[in-house]
């Protein structure tokens, strides 16, 4: 997930996921599980 850019850190206070959550314009569950796990797993 972090390889393909799914979302960047936006400084100094927040994550911008943008479309990299996003499928054909429409919020993915897949793609935001992803994201949360590896946030989850990245925070310890």
């Amino acid at each position: 997930m972090m390889g393909d850019q799914k979302w960047k850190i936006v400084r100094p206070f927040g994550v911008d996921l943008c479309g990299g959550v996003r499928t054909h314009d429409s919020l993915d569950q897949t793609k935001v599980d992803e994201f949360m796990n590896e946030a989850h797993r990245l925070a310890g």
